[in-house]
């Protein structure tokens, strides 16, 4: 069953996940938006950076797209914008195998962990954003 969840806790965490079967999709295909997996991490942190869940969710499959509330992306967002303009993603890790990415998302004066799990036919499965402890590179 998918499930979502929001941590609030120090860490300020923000998971969407959803649960079943998910191939894998190679690090350099087209996704079913016809946008690479960096194109996707980019546009979503961005949409969840103005406000906009509905830009959002256009990137999830149907279980995880009936999971988001619009309150999760208003607190997320509030949560960037402490950290100043948004200034685009740099892909940090890959796992091909499963389909996983993960980025570093970057603001004026900070910066998160955005990481996201692609389905075979190139829907979002997981999303999550997660602060840097200070000191990371």
């Amino acid at each position: 069953m998918p499930n979502v969840a929001l941590t609030a806790a120090a860490a300020a965490a923000f998971l969407l996940s959803g649960c079943g079967s998910h191939g894998a999709t190679n690090p350099g295909s087209e996704t079913s938006s016809a946008q690479t997996p960096t194109q996707l991490a980019d546009s979503i942190t961005r949409a969840i950076y103005d406000n906009k869940p509905d830009v959002a969710r256009q990137h999830f499959d149907d279980a995880l797209k009936s999971q988001i509330q619009d309150y999760q992306v208003l607190f997320l967002s509030q949560t960037m914008h402490r950290l100043g303009d948004y200034d685009g993603v740099k892909i940090i890790r890959v796992d091909a195998d499963h389909a996983r990415y993960a980025y570093r998302a970057f603001f004026t004066q900070g910066k998160m962990e955005v990481r996201l799990r692609l389905r075979g036919d190139g829907k979002v499965g997981a999303y999550r954003v997660v602060p840097d402890p200070p000191g990371r590179p």
